[in-house]
């Protein structure tokens, strides 16, 4: 029976391992992109606000004239700095992914397991992850007095834009890491297994 609750264990570490081996590869490939426009920007000058330059384009006529995205190079590069929104969004949508399946799937499987209800199933990493998505999803990204409460992430105080940086971010993993082999090492005290 310990190897069918490691496994499980292991697939929601794999899940979680998988989102952050995500985020990095995103990260870097926003400061690349970033780095990349600001290499031909300068080489061919074109000014901040020049929105008809060929590395924009989706299409053969400039972005605008589909009305879907109005941009510029000052803008592109503002949205993709290490603290422009393309950043915020990533961490932000890692976390409220990672934390919908611990709450859509994992967590249940866990409560089957264990023979306990899915309410029973708590731990301070994942209520602090869900206080944060709270905030993402139903306040804008702003950190209301709620996330005041967090036990282990305490990064932020209401009216906060939740910007996780890639330390936090790292963080959040290890101690999702941290959880799991706490959550096994008890399980087996207890004699769950």
């Amino acid at each position: 029976m310990a190897a069918t609750f490691s496994n499980l264990c292991n697939e929601f570490l794999n899940v979680v391992t998988d989102t952050y081996v995500f985020y990095l590869d995103a990260f870097k490939g926003l400061e690349m992109v970033r780095t990349d426009v600001e290499d031909r920007q300068e080489a061919d000058q074109f000014s901040d606000d020049n929105s008809d330059v060929p590395y924009l384009k989706q299409y053969e006529e400039p972005v605008e004239l589909h009305k879907l995205v109005q941009t510029n190079l000052g803008a592109f590069k503002k949205r993709n700095a290490e603290d422009g929104r393309n950043y915020e969004m990533l961490g932000n949508l890692c976390l409220v992914a990672i934390y919908s399946w611990w709450e859509d799937s994992f967590r249940e499987k866990f409560a089957t397991y264990l023979g306990k209800t899915k309410n029973e199933i708590k731990f301070p990493i994942m209520g602090d992850i869900r206080l944060l998505r709270i905030a993402i999803i139903h306040n804008t990204g702003v950190a209301t007095e709620d996330c005041e409460r967090c036990e282990l992430l305490k990064w932020f105080k209401r009216g906060d834009r939740i910007v996780l940086t890639f330390e936090n971010f790292e963080r959040i993993i290890l101690e999702i890491k941290i959880m799991l082999e706490t959550f096994y090492m008890q399980s087996m005290i207890v004699g769950e297994e």
